[in-house]
This record gives C-alpha cells, sequence and structure tokens, in this order.
C-alpha cells in the first residue's frame, strides 16, 4: 500500500484542479475523510473544491478543517471539464456520489482516484486504495497522511478519530479490531478529542428524536423463524416529532447492539426525495448478498441499500410501493 499511497501523491502533485466528493447521506467518516485529505492539499497548495449533496448534519459541525465546499445544488455539469482529478472517499462506486446524475447524462468523468473500506462495485477509477479490514475510510487516510509525512493537527486528528468512532458505532461493532484502536489511540496522542466527539454526537440528542425512538422501537416487526428484526420508518413517522430526515441515525446499530434474541436487523427509512433507504447490520450472518441483491452493498456484517419507492402502511399492513 505504500507505493499506492506514494502513486497517489504524485498525482495529486500534477492535478492542476481537484474536486472531492463522497458518499451522499454523508456521514463522520465520509467527513473525517475529507478533512483529512483536504488538510494534505492546502500543504500543497492545490486548487481543490468538495461537492457534497447537502449541508453536514448538525452532530458534526463542531469539526474543523471542511473549506472549499460546495452543495450540489450549486454546482453545473459543464463545471466538471474545470477538473483534472477526481478523488471519491468512503464511497465504493459511482452511483453513491452527488456526482452520479451529471455522469449519467452523458458529463465527462475526470480521472478519479478511489479511497475507500467498502469492498468495490465496478468504477472508472483509474487508481484504487480499498481495504475492506480497515474500520474505517478515516483509518486509511490517516495511513496516507503517515506515509506522506503530512503533520497531523489536532482538528484533522479530531475528524479522523471521530470518522473512525462513528464506523465502528463508537467501538462497538465488528468493525472494531487491534488496527483501529491503535489507530485511535495514535490520533488521540496527536490531540484528537474523544470527549468532543462523544458529547457532541451520543450525548446530544433532543426530546423529540428520544420520542421518536421510543415510537419507532414499539413498531419493531421480529420474525423467530428467520431471526430476523426489522423496522419501517416512514416520512410521517419522522414529521410526526418534528425531526428532518438527516436527524435519523444509528437506528440499525441501536438495534443490534441491544436485542440479543436476533441475529439479523433490518431498518428502511422512507426519504423525500422517493427513495427507500436500508440499514442491514449482523453480528454473525453474512447479509451483504441481500444489500447486493437490493442493488447495494457495504460489509458483511453492515451493509446499505437504496431502492426507488414508497411506504403506504394499511390497517397494520405495510407495503412498499
Amino acid at each position: 500500500m505504500e507505493e499506492q499511497f506514494a502513486l497517489i501523491a504524485e498525482k495529486i502533485k500534477e492535478a492542476k484542479k481537484i474536486l472531492l466528493t463522497a458518499h451522499v447521506g454523508i456521514d463522520g467518516d465520509a467527513i473525517g475523510s475529507l478533512v483529512g485529505m483536504t488538510s494534505y492539499l492546502k500543504k500543497e497548495e492545490k486548487d481543490f473544491v468538495i461537492i457534497l449533496e447537502k449541508e453536514i448534519p448538525r452532530d458534526f459541525s463542531f469539526l474543523r478543517g471542511l473549506d472549499n465546499t460546495k452543495l450540489l445544488s450549486d454546482f453545473e455539469k459543464s463545471d466538471l471539464a474545470d477538473f483534472d482529478l477526481l478523488i471519491m472517499l468512503d464511497s465504493p462506486k459511482e452511483e453513491r456520489t452527488p456526482l452520479i446524475g451529471f455522469f449519467k447524462e452523458g458529463a465527462k468523468q475526470p480521472p478519479t482516484i478511489l479511497m475507500d473500506h467498502h469492498l468495490v462495485c465496478p468504477n472508472n477509477a483509474f487508481l484504487k486504495i480499498v481495504d475492506d479490514q480497515r474500520s474505517s475510510a478515516s483509518e486509511i487516510i490517516f495511513d496516507f497522511l503517515k506515509a506522506v509525512k503530512h503533520e497531523i493537527n489536532k482538528h484533522v486528528a479530531t475528524a479522523l478519530l471521530c470518522g473512525l468512532s462513528t464506523d465502528t458505532s463508537f467501538f462497538n461493532n465488528p468493525g472494531t479490531n487491534i488496527k483501529s484502536t491503535k489507530t485511535a489511540s495514535e490520533l488521540i496522542g496527536l490531540g484528537g478529542d474523544y470527549k468532543k466527539i462523544t458529547k457532541n454526537i451520543l450525548q446530544n440528542q433532543n426530546v423529540n428524536y428520544l420520542k421518536f425512538l421510543g415510537d419507532t422501537f414499539g413498531q419493531i416487526i421480529y420474525n423467530e423463524d428467520l431471526n430476523f428484526v426489522s423496522v419501517i420508518i416512514t416520512k410521517e413517522d419522522i414529521e410526526k416529532f418534528k425531526l428532518e430526515e438527516g436527524d435519523i441515525k444509528g437506528v440499525a446499530n441501536f438495534l443490534q447492539q441491544n436485542i440479543a434474541s436476533a441475529d439479523r436487523f433490518l431498518v428502511i427509512r422512507e426519504g423525500d426525495d422517493g427513495i427507500l433507504r436500508g440499514n442491514l447490520r449482523s453480528a454473525k450472518s453474512n447479509i451483504r448478498p441481500l444489500a447486493i441483491f437490493f442493488g447495494g452493498g457495504g460489509h458483511n456484517k453492515a451493509s446499505g441499500f437504496q431502492i426507488a419507492g414508497k411506504i403506504q402502511k394499511e390497517n397494520g399492513k405495510i407495503k412498499i410501493i
């Protein structure tokens, strides 16, 4: 991997204008990865722009260092011609990035570097660094920064630690291993503020969100024969408690960590955009094939997918239409 890191650094030095992006529904790992990479680009005095689908969620607003950011709504397809390098972080394929609509419309994709910890689907990246044994993309970016001897300040260390922490469910899911805990220790030694991370993410819930969780867990569906727990979250469920779609997080992980009588967990959430987002978790089973069946992917124990559709509840029955 050292040779690949060196090649990435070389391609970055050669590029005149760089475009960065991560997966839609941006999370802590995507943000941490972007902060880490942009710190390197700033040091190299590179011209770059970050494209995000939506504003960064409120829970992650305490992280510093994510500059030169544009929302997809402010970006034009023709703007892609201005860039000679695209870096995709924490996203295994183009279909998971905000830019996919442009590529489908025929826009030319710049030469692409992919750095991720998910098993990769076919994509157009000419250079890929993928390691599904890593806890997070943030862990890969940390190793890259060390390999290129980039000085990591406390703000970057906190962002990378946040990415690693959230993608391991705060060191409580199968992504937690010797390497991830060692990396976390190194980041704390570099000034990563774990206390600030937990305060802003774990201890920052409003009353309405807790009421929402109580209502949601009251609708749990348990199939004992399949050892399967599922929860369906509609737009109405979210609006009922005056929440936004971006406020809903961690439900699948919570179920897995707190229900001992089941092994497979599925949470389907209805979005405002006509997309249903599914999150699959398991401690023992490989649930990735199920995610792939629905056009998604991920890890053996933590996967996800997106499908077009709406949720309809009638007479106690649930339909996806």
